[in-house]
């Protein structure tokens, strides 16, 4: 079972800020032994706002066998536990959620690394006994901004993020990795299942039907990061090379296992290149398109013989490059329409009734050039002979 789960969120951004922006990121009781009765008045900021969480440390409650496994925080004087999957006979979910403080509001289109340890807790006798990839963060700007459902006793919401594994390790805390990409608006964050039970991969702890999950968090953290090392995207033209590089000192390897600054690509398809983020272990990836690297050249005809032979009976403009988008018209001096298509591959046949002379062809058409999109525009006169 590995110890580190990393999801990469599709976000950018580019500032550098080192600084962990959660309030009280190990759930550290205010006095000890705690005289309050909340969450809130415990480990402040941290409140409960949607459910009842629950707080374990040497100053609040060790816990025991049926409620924490006796599993003490992983750092300090306390973490929290919540249930995070399950759903009861009434159809609703079984879900605790724990409101957190930052330091400040999130910078917009900044990206951030959020990291927090979970542990599983698993007590066959109350049926709590199911592993998920969970629990998650959802991000929100005010305290009591987010819609908590009395009807299914949960929030649900699709801006979440979340681990992509299940994580199962009994022995010791899982690290969690994810990173999001700021609105601008985010103040609080709050920790929990934002998800349906159908939505969640779940697995049981003796490999029955999952009931119920809980889960012990500890030590999270918010730090502004770097934005990725690779560009998402990079072209590649047929028969080509490109060269990936990435920074020096960042003591990463590329999927093949390579550990140079550089990686030559001439094949189209995912590459990856992983390396430390503070606790976590970042795979950035880029996707290599290949792609139309040849200009089109356009070929048009100035006179053609449409008398129904079988030979240079259509006039049409010919080019090898795929038309995204193609508008064709023909007008005689007088500037009637005689034709108009949008398929390249038709053309034009005027009928007897079209006599000789000399018409004005006009043709618009985008096509991809090195991954962007080239306009071409034409006009040029065509004579009909009969």
């Amino acid at each position: 079972m590995r110890n580190t789960l990393t999801l990469l969120s599709v976000f950018f951004s580019s500032i550098l800020i080192g600084q962990n922006l959660v309030r009280n990121p190990g759930f550290e009781p205010s006095d000890c032994p705690a005289t309050g009765t909340t969450l809130y008045q415990n480990v402040g900021p941290w409140d409960d706002v949607y459910g009842t969480p629950d707080h374990y440390g040497p100053c609040t409650s060790p816990g025991s066998p049926t409620t924490n496994n006796n599993i003490p925080p992983r750092t300090g004087n306390g973490n929290i536990g919540l249930y995070v999957y399950g759903t009861f006979n009434s159809g609703r979910f079984n879900r605790e959620y724990a409101t957190g403080e930052l330091v400040n509001t999130l910078t917009e289109g900044q990206l951030y690394r959020v990291s927090y340890y979970v542990h599983p807790v698993i007590v066959t006798t109350i049926n709590t006994d199911a592993f998920i990839n969970g629990p998650g963060v959802l991000f929100h700007s005010t305290k009591r901004g987010l819609e908590y459902s009395d009807a299914t006793w949960a929030i649900l919401d699709d801006n979440s993020i979340y681990p992509e594994d299940v994580i199962d390790n009994m022995n010791d805390w899982t690290l969690v990795c994810l990173y999001y990409r700021a609105t601008g608006t985010e103040r609080y964050l709050t920790l929990g299942t934002f998800r349906p039970d159908a939505e969640i991969d779940a697995e049981d702890f003796a490999s029955a039907t999952p009931d119920n999950g809980y889960y012990l968090i500890d030590d999270i953290s918010v730090v502004a990061v770097d934005d990725a090392v690779l560009d998402p995207v990079a072209e590649l033209c047929p028969d080509g090379e490109i060269t990936l590089s990435v920074p020096s000192g960042l003591g990463g390897m590329w999927d093949d296992g390579s550990t140079e600054t550089t990686r030559t690509i001439t094949q189209p398809g995912q590459y990856y290149y992983g390396y430390p983020d503070g606790p976590c272990y970042r795979i950035d990836p880029v996707d290599v398109q290949l792609v139309n690297c040849t200009k089109c050249n356009v070929y048009c005809a100035n006179a053609f013989t449409p008398n129904g032979d079988g030979k240079n009976d259509e006039w049409k403009p010919i080019f090898e490059c795929d038309a995204i988008e193609y508008k064709l018209e023909i007008y005689d001096r007088l500037g009637n329409l005689h034709f108009e298509t949008t398929n390249p591959d038709e053309g034009w046949m005027p009928s007897s009734s079209v006599h000789e002379g000399v018409f004005i062809a006009h043709m618009r058409m985008t096509y991809e050039l090195y991954g962007e999109r080239t306009y071409i525009e034409e006009t040029n006169e065509v004579m009909v002979l009969r």
